[in-house]
């Protein structure tokens, strides 16, 4: 897709949707941000769902089930086992930009970001973030071209309101080319729970 939004199953999804049991296998391509193995950008909810095409954006916000989603969103017993790249930052094996809940998912592919803010769950957790991430794995190795790389999330901004990330781990290799580089969480800006 040329446009911003990209997704397996859908571009854009509002708050009164939920996907539910789909997969995606095809390689999907954005030439622009927010492009997602499932949805490029959810209000909604994404349950018992996976992706294992991969996911290349040419933008920021890339992830292998939604390339961003909103405070609305929880993301629910999904997986991911395609190789998502993102050839600018915010980029994530379950969801690039993060503003809601990630329970019960996992991320098995390589996950390589160009730029910073690189997670095997989560590229970012933003502002006014209500986030829960709990029950979560990351295998997957993990690739960042600059700094704020890490195994579960890249980057917990400052101007999250509350992030917690409980009963969570990851046992893959995490990279990145300058600071900030940890096996759970990147860079944490926020007195965060975890």
């Amino acid at each position: 897709g040329k446009s911003q939004r990209v997704g397996g199953i859908a571009g854009f999804s509002n708050t009164s949707t939920t996907i539910k049991e789909c997969k995606n296998s095809g390689e999907i391509v954005g030439e622009n941000r927010i492009v997602g193995g499932i949805s490029g950008q959810i209000q909604g909810n994404i349950e018992k769902s996976e992706n294992s095409g991969k996911v290349t954006g040419k933008g920021e916000r890339v992830g292998g089930i939604a390339g961003e989603t909103q405070p609305s969103t929880t993301i629910k017993e999904c997986k991911n086992s395609g190789e998502i790249v993102g050839e600018n930052q915010i980029v994530g094996g379950i969801s690039g930009a993060n503003f809601g809940n990630i329970e019960k998912s996992e991320n098995s592919g390589k996950v390589t970001g160009k730029g910073a803010i690189v997670g095997g769950i989560i590229g970012g957790i933003g502002t006014n973030a209500n986030s829960n991430i709990e029950n979560c794995y990351n295998i997957g190795e993990i690739t960042g071209g600059s700094y704020q790389v890490g195994g579960i999330v890249g980057l917990l901004e400052s101007d999250a309101t509350t992030v917690t990330v409980k009963n969570t781990y990851n046992i893959g290799k995490v990279t990145g080319e300058t600071g900030q580089i940890g096996g759970i969480i990147g860079g944490d800006l926020l007195p965060s729970a975890i």
